[in-house]
C-alpha cells in the first residue's frame, strides 16, 4: 500500500532577516528553540529526553550540554534540532511512531554519506541535498524486511522522485516520503536565517535559482 506524502507544515515565504547564518551549526540551542523549530509544544520534548527518546545523546554531533545537572539547561547542536525537527514531522497525522520516526531521523541529521545519484555530490549532515538536485525526500519502507529507509534527491524536474514513487506503487510495502527540505525550511524560519543563502554557504556554490521551495505541496 502507497500513502500519501507527509509534508511538515510551515509558511512558505521564509524570513531572511541576518543573510547567511553560519552560526547556525555552530550555536547552541536551548529546549525551547529545538520545540519551537520542530512545531512541539516544550513538553513533548521533556518527555522525550527523560524517556532517552532522542538518539543524538550517542552521538558526538548530537551532544546534549550540560544535560542533567542541576540548575544548568540543555543545549542542543544544529544537528539535534534536524533530529527533532524530523522525528516530529514523520509523526504527524500519526503517519509513523515515536521510536519508528527517531530511527529515521538520526541518519540524516548524523550522517553525511548520501551520495547524489548523478554529479557524485555527497549531502552534508542535517542539510538537505544541494538545492540544484531538488528537494531532499526520506523514502520509509514498511513490509516484511521491517523498517527500510532511504534519503533522495528528486533530480531536476523530479524525475528522480518520480521514478522512486513508481517504484513503490509497485511493492506491497507501505511507503511514507518525506519532503525534508521543507522541513529544514521552517527550522531556517525560525531561527530568521536565509535557508537558500545557507545553503549556497553549505555547499560552497554560487547562488542561483533555488529549487528548495518549489517542491510538491
Amino acid at each position: 500500500m502507497f500513502t500519501e506524502l507527509v509534508f511538515a507544515t510551515g509558511r512558505d515565504n521564509l524570513c531572511a532577516k541576518h543573510g547567511v547564518n553560519m552560526n547556525l551549526i555552530e550555536d547552541r540551542y536551548s529546549v525551547g528553540d529545538v520545540a519551537e523549530a520542530a512545531g512541539i509544544p516544550v513538553e513533548t520534548l521533556k518527555t522525550w529526553l527523560a524517556r532517552g527518546v532522542l538518539i543524538g545523546g550517542g552521538d558526538p554531533a548530537g551532544r546534549i550540554e550540560r544535560g542533567g545537572k542541576a540548575g544548568l539547561h540543555r543545549r542542543f547542536t544544529f544537528e539535534t534540532v534536524m533530529e527533532v525537527a524530523v522525528a516530529a514531522a514523520l509523526m504527524r497525522g500519526d503517519a509513523m511512531g515515536r521510536d519508528a520516526a527517531f530511527k529515521v531521523a538520526a541518519p540524516f541529521a548524523y550522517r553525511g554519506v548520501d551520495a547524489c545519484p548523478y554529479e557524485g555530490c555527497a549531502r552534508q549532515r542535517a542539510f538537505p541535498f544541494p538545492a540544484n538536485h531538488g528537494a531532499t525526500f526520506i523514502r520509509v519502507s514498511f513490509g516484511g524486511d521491517g523498517l527500510r529507509t532511504d534519503r533522495i534527491a528528486s533530480g531536476r524536474d523530479g524525475w528522480v522522485l518520480r521514478a522512486a514513487v513508481k517504484e513503490s506503487l509497485r511493492s506491497d510495502d507501505m511507503v511514507i516520503f518525506l519532503d525534508v527540505s521543507k522541513v529544514f525550511r521552517r527550522v531556517c524560519e525560525v531561527f530568521e536565517v536565509d535557508p537558500d543563502a545557507t545553503m549556497a554557504e553549505v555547499y560552497r556554490v554560487p547562488q542561483g535559482p533555488s529549487r528548495l521551495a518549489k517542491s510538491s505541496s
